[in-house]
């Protein structure tokens, strides 16, 4: 995947390092969990143009796992912009990927579309359906012709019985 932010594209040419991190900051708020490999594309961007960020780590002590929240993360984060090291850039992976989902573009489910109502009578209540009136074979048609010669087979016959 190729790096497509113009601001960072834009600071690398200019070799500016404040607004390198700063980029590399607002990708992490866009995915806070790392679960796109987009952070690690534009940091491995920066290093194949010969442009160093590193700072030596300051020795911070770090909170416990028990204490990481969103606060926390921001602070991380934000502290990236005057000490830029991987001691921190792994921590905001740890914290992201324990405190946040994957952000993970879902499809939104599909409409149900009702038939209308027939005039004079209420549309059904949802989770319940009507009782089937069609013949059974899908096309949606009442079974009048089988009852009818049904019928007539039967008023027939009976005429017939009765008549002796």
């Amino acid at each position: 995947m190729a790096v497509t932010d113009a601001e960072l594209i834009n600071s690398v040419k200019e070799k500016d390092i404040s607004h390198i991190k700063n980029a590399l900051t607002l990708i992490t708020r866009k995915d806070r969990s790392f679960y796109s490999s987009e952070f690690d594309e534009a940091l491995a961007y920066v290093k194949s143009n010969g442009i160093d960020i590193y700072n030596k780590f300051d020795g911070e002590q770090f909170k416990p796992e028990s204490e990481w929240d969103d606060n926390y993360w921001n602070y991380i984060n934000a502290s990236l912009m005057d000490n830029f090291c991987d001691e921190r850039i792994n921590l905001l992976k740890q914290i992201g990927k324990k405190i946040y989902r994957p952000q993970v573009k879902q499809e939104p489910p599909a409409p149900t579309v009702r038939p209308p109502a027939s005039p004079g009578r209420p549309p059904a209540s949802p989770g319940r359906t009507r009782p089937s009136v069609s013949g059974g074979d899908g096309t949606g048609k009442l079974p009048f012709v089988p009852m009818a010669i049904t019928a007539v087979i039967l008023i027939v016959v009976a005429i017939f019985v009765l008549g002796r």
